[in-house]
Parts: structure tokens; sequence; C-alpha cells
């Protein structure tokens, strides 16, 4: 995987130190097109297929650019028009004590009817949790999702206030690119799946002033991306704990994680119910993530009371 080499600026998440240092990474732009991978049967579970497709999708894409697109695309790359807005949010709501609480949706969530929505459908689910008090959308852009990620999340940016935070899997720079023109607050980096190219993509996230989620599943990731400076943490949100036949398990590796951070770092977890987001909380998450499926086919009336739970819940007056 051909990586663009960024700044990498730790931005410790509570509010005392932002970016307080900043070091740039060795290194040039590779133009190169990236490979095609083969998808036989050599994909050994699901999320490798799902990788392999992103890769091609990608590659594919780079190829139809050639270098000189790629160059042009990069050059003119615009920086976020809000700087860091989902980690300035958090960070205001944590440091009154309350948790900070997020809602994942996309076009395929069976919410308010069974059908599909379109993108203007989506941004009206969307407001409507702003509405409810939700501090941020974690929106899903993957083809598995969806047909046009990239529609859903300008309509979505464009209709709320809130931080929108984009699931998908990032493998290049150029979809960062992509995320921050739409208007997205912040991008989820899979660190399982980028392993050693994380540090460049979080630091191009930097340069393009967008927040940037590490995701790890166990306590090497952790120490791996605690070494290179990463101060925004989630668990149990796109690759998830694979741990749910054991009743409680789940929940015990991701309060393990939470409890393990640096001092000074952000947390936020995938929760799957009510129950899950208590133990999260309890175990010092600083934001909870609502999967969809904790609400998927929910009446209206009952999604509004699971929120209005949930945000009793992380007052800390519950």
């Amino acid at each position: 995987m051909q990586l663009l080499c960024g700044t990498v600026g730790a931005r410790p998440f509570h509010g005392c130190l932002l970016r307080t240092r900043q070091r740039h990474s060795e290194g040039v732009m590779h133009r190169r097109a990236l490979p095609i991978m083969n998808t036989g049967e050599s994909g050994k579970n699901s999320l490798e297929m799902t990788i392999r497709r992103k890769h091609n999708e990608i590659a594919k894409r780079l190829e139809n650019l050639g270098d000189d697109g790629l160059e042009w695309y990069m050059k003119n790359a615009t920086p976020s028009r809000r700087p860091h807005h989902l980690v300035d949010c958090m960070e205001k709501k944590v440091s009154t004590g309350h948790g900070f609480l997020m809602v994942e949706l996309a076009r395929d969530t069976k919410i308010f009817g069974d059908e599909e929505l379109t993108p203007k459908e989506l941004a009206a689910a969307a407001a409507k949790f702003q509405t409810w008090g939700v501090d941020a959308i974690a929106l899903q852009t993957d083809l598995l999702h969806t047909p046009d990620g990239q529609a859903d999340l300008l309509a979505v940016c464009e209709r709320v206030q809130i931080p929108v935070l984009q699931l998908d899997w990032m493998l290049h720079p150029i979809q960062l690119i992509d995320s921050a023109e739409a208007g997205a607050a912040g991008v989820m980096l899979v660190n399982g799946v980028l392993s050693k190219g994380t540090p460049k993509m979080v630091g191009f996230c930097e340069s393009l002033m967008i927040d940037s989620l590490v995701e790890i599943v166990n306590e090497k990731e952790l120490y791996a991306a605690e070494a290179f400076g990463v101060r925004l943490f989630a668990i149990n949100v796109s690759v998830g704990l694979a741990l749910g036949a054991v009743p409680g398990i789940r929940e015990s590796v991701a309060s393990s994680l939470v409890q393990n951070l640096p001092f000074g770092a952000g947390s936020i977890v995938g929760v799957r119910s009510e129950n899950e987001a208590r133990t999260i909380r309890a175990a010092g998450a600083d934001a909870i993530l609502l999967k969809r499926e904790a609400f998927e086919g929910l009446k209206e009336h009952e999604i509004r009371e699971l929120i209005g739970e949930l945000q009793y819940m992380l007052s800390g007056d519950d």
C-alpha cells in the first residue's frame, strides 16, 4: 500500500494539550497506482475480502487518475472548513463531566420504515437525531451499505451541525481528501488493516485538520498506536471484538482496553445495547457510539426513549 507521508501531530484529548508537538515524517508521496488484488478463494474471512474489494476500488480510481491527475488532486486538497470539529465538541462535553453520545447510521439502516433510505432521507434521519440531542453521527459509507457513500456523506454533512464521523475502510490519502471536502469531522483508521501505514494516515488527517480515530482490538495494537502518538482511540466500531458468543466478555475486553489507554487519550466505544453502554461508561469511556443493531426495528418513540436513557446515563446523574 503506497501512502502519502504527512505531519504526525499529537493531539491529547482532554483539552489540556492540543497538538503540543509535531514532527515531519520522512518520505515523499508515491504516485504509483495500487496493484489490483486477486479476489479469488484466497480470502480467509469476510474482513479480508472486504479489504481486497476496497483496495481494488481505490486501485482502479488511481489508475484512472494517472500520475498527473493524482498529483493535481493532492496539491489542491482543501483542509476542513471546521478544523478538528469532532475532538473540539468531545472536549467541551467531557470537560463538563458528561459522556459524548454518537449514533451510527447508513443508507441501509432500517429506521423509520423498512425501505432503504435515499441520501436526502438519510440526512433527514441524521437531523432528527440531532434534534434529540445526539452529539455526533457516525456514517457508514462503504459499498456494503450504500451505492454512493460520498453522496450520503455530503448530504448528511450539509444537513447537520453536529460532527459527522465517516466509517469506511481508509487505505489511501485520496479517501481522506474526499472526506474533508465533503465536510466530515473525522474518519476511522483501523490499525489492524493499515498496520505500519497508520502513522502516515494519521499525519495526513492532521494536515487536512480532520480528526482520526485509530481503532484497536487488543493491547498489542494499543501500545503500538500509543508509541506513535495516537490520542483518540476507537474500540468495537468497525472491526468489532468478535467475542459475542460468551456473555459479557466483549464488554470486559473493551473495558480493559479503555482502562489501559494512555493518560490524556480519548476513547470512543461501540455498543449494541443500553447495558453495554453502562458497562463501558463505568470503565471510563469518553464517548459511546450506539450501533445500528441497537435501534433497527424499533418505532420512532422507542428510539427516542433509548436515546434519552443513554443521555441520562452519560450525564453522570444516573
